[in-house]
């Protein structure tokens, strides 16, 4: 546990001393922040995001996602594009879907956006970059299957016409 917890303190000090240089963005239970104010002993989970990050015209190095110890946070999806929010702004909102169409079209949408993902010689893979993680068995509640679903539309919106499932709204 000593061990861990001296490499924990040792990782945080080197990202911290390399973000003034790389741009490095932190996300602390789902707010994004440029600083790293948290103390090693309040960390349940980190999670690092390499490379080829671009927050509008912000280049990001690396985003290191921190979950704290006693966070509420379970499942949470962040979308890392300045016009995001902007778009969602103007969608139906998040009571005007069931879970159950919400689950079922992320499940499509997710199953197409991999299996482009996954053809990179036929698909652009500046549009899809990386594969998306998802279990339709897993309970990732409402607001996440609602930020999901919003990111295939804004996709769409910003690409032209992506999705053949989308299609059929």
């Amino acid at each position: 546990m000593k061990k861990l917890f001296f490499l924990l303190i040792f990782l945080l000090s080197v990202a911290a001393a390399s973000a003034q240089q790389d741009r490095i963005l932190y996300v602390v239970d789902g707010v994004p922040t440029d600083s790293l104010t948290i103390s090693a002993e309040d960390i349940e989970e980190i999670y690092v995001l390499r490379d080829k990050q671009q927050i509008g015209c912000r280049p990001i190095k690396d985003v290191i996602i921190i979950v704290t110890k006693g966070s509420k946070v379970y499942h949470e999806a962040t979308v890392l594009d300045a016009g995001f929010d902007s778009f969602v702004a103007t969608q139906k909102g998040i009571d005007y879907y069931s879970s159950d169409y919400l689950k079922n079209k992320n499940r499509t949408l997710v199953n197409e956006w991999n299996s482009r993902c996954n053809q990179p010689m036929k698909y652009n893979p500046e549009i899809y970059e990386a594969t998306i993680d998802y279990d339709p068995k897993t309970n990732y509640g409402k607001d996440v299957e609602y930020t999901l679903y919003m990111f295939f539309r804004f996709m769409e919106a910003k690409h032209g016409n992506l999705f053949n499932s989308l299609a059929k709204l």
